[in-house]
């Protein structure tokens, strides 16, 4: 159950781990821990395997590393999307994009209407990702 933010929110590295390890073995793995009216921040796990190419087109999203290697792939098209709502798509690939390495401590920031996809390279890989809604 995600702690509703009224006003400050700590948790530790201990709360952490146990809320990846709660996380389901299948897709969607990701569940969030802090929830507030214009953020949230979800732990994530991508295991052995590729994401989906995603773009939300409301909110800005801030991963941070915690665990394993992998690479995401940044701008470029996505191939074959398709719209969950009106504010967020989702397809199998994305083509033409940039693509930078993850590891433990790295920061990505991704800015409202720009597609990623996280590529995991052959190992599990923990991150948090914070989500930030609004202007």
């Amino acid at each position: 159950m995600a702690a509703r933010a009224q006003q400050a929110v700590a948790l530790d590295a201990k709360q952490i781990q146990q809320a990846i390890a709660d996380l389901p073995t299948h897709p969607p793995t990701n569940r969030e821990v802090v929830t507030a009216s214009h953020y949230a921040v979800k732990v994530a796990v991508l295991d052995h395997r590729y994401g989906p190419a995603e773009l939300h087109r409301s909110e800005d999203r801030v991963l941070y590393v915690l665990h394993g290697q992998a690479e995401i792939c940044t701008g470029g098209t996505m191939k074959t999307p398709r719209d969950l709502s009106s504010t967020e798509a989702q397809a199998p690939e994305l083509v033409g994009c940039t693509r930078m390495p993850l590891a433990p401590g790295t920061v990505i920031s991704i800015p409202r209407s720009v597609p990623y996809q996280l590529r995991g390279n052959g190992t599990r890989v923990e991150f948090l990702v914070v989500r930030v809604e609004g202007q």
